[in-house]
């Protein structure tokens, strides 16, 4: 009985032996005896969850005993980092970018700010602080996502000596000039217009930007499928502070205007403004290395910031990506 061999493991699919001869030598005979070796495993799941932190050097949970903050779960990597500062440590509100094999997070939250970048390579499961120069951001919650016009960041709430803000401004976000603009709709201060209404102020949405191979369903269409321009599509998100009021609404931002007007759209070119980093020079030192890159650490003399980290995602074509806004 083969199913002996499996040990209750599930056998999928149809099995079938089959005994011959390869040598065509129109002999015939009996086969007296035979052996048959089984060796057996669980196979692969298609989808699966892998923890990529396992053993890595950080700490799992934080938590606050009589005032104090209090690191548990830590991994010291088999001793290699014996300080406080190589070891990453949780936190929430933060940015994360996602580069070839690294991720890159970017301030965030944990009991009190956070002024710093780490990353993680998913190969060496290693977290790396780099130098830098990180400011506090000046709004909280405000949500950004990279599209090829440029990082478009949406919402977010500031404190201000009026007392706390929210805003349904849209900025773009120019990474080569590191400037920002306000887009104008020219809706006037009224939140129902003509063409529909504004979403509410709100911050903590979440966001990510669709391009012209994607497509909505429309019943009128004669398909079903209506594509659609370059846009974000923008969901929920939270209108009060510090008493929470979520939402559930889903909003589209077509990009036309931003297309037509010259004014947002990214004057360099896409090639020309990234060939210095997609294909640095070999026989230079090359700065995204020493910043931010494979040779960077916490005492590095080259600072690494959160624009250069923005800057080379873009240059991939890593669009979509979203996440809190560093601005």
């Amino acid at each position: 009985n083969m199913k002996r061999h499996f040990e209750n493991k599930l056998i999928n699919g149809h099995w079938e032996l089959s005994i011959f001869d390869d040598t065509n030598d129109q002999l015939t005979g009996k086969l007296l005896d035979w052996k048959l070796h089984f060796e057996v495993d669980y196979c692969t799941e298609g989808i699966q969850w892998t923890k990529l932190s396992t053993n890595s050097n950080s700490c799992e949970r934080t938590t606050i005993n009589d005032g104090k903050v209090i690191h548990s779960n830590c991994n010291d990597d088999c001793g290699r980092h014996q300080i406080m500062n190589e070891i990453f440590t949780p936190r929430q509100s933060h940015s994360a970018v996602a580069i070839g094999n690294d991720v890159f997070v970017i301030g965030g939250y944990a009991h009190g700010i956070k002024p710093e970048i780490w990353r993680f390579n998913y190969e060496d499961r290693d977290w790396v602080q780099l130098h830098n120069s990180l400011k506090r951001p000046k709004s909280y919650g405000q949500t950004a996502t990279l599209t090829p016009y440029g990082m478009i960041a949406l919402g977010g709430v500031r404190n201000g000596v009026t007392g706390t803000s929210f805003t349904d401004k849209v900025f773009i976000y120019d990474i080569f000039n590191e400037t920002e603009t306000v887009v104008d709709f020219d809706l006037g201060r009224r939140r129902q217009t003509s063409r529909g209404y504004r979403p509410e102020s709100r911050y903590h949405t979440s966001a990510t930007f669709i391009g012209q191979n994607h497509f909505l369903f429309n019943e009128t269409a004669e398909s079903g499928l209506k594509q659609i321009l370059d846009g974000i599509l923008m969901f929920g998100g939270d209108i009060s502070s510090p008493n929470n009021n979520y939402l559930e609404d889903m909003w589209l931002l077509t990009l036309e205007k931003i297309v037509a007007n010259k004014v947002f759209v990214l004057e360099h070119n896409k090639h020309e403004a990234c060939i210095d980093i997609l294909h640095p020079d070999k026989n230079l030192l090359n700065p995204w290395d020493w910043s931010c890159g494979r040779l960077a650490h916490v005492n590095s003399t080259m600072h690494c910031r959160w624009q250069d980290v923005v800057r080379k995602a873009w240059c991939q074509g890593h669009y979509q990506q979203s996440f809190l806004s560093p601005l």
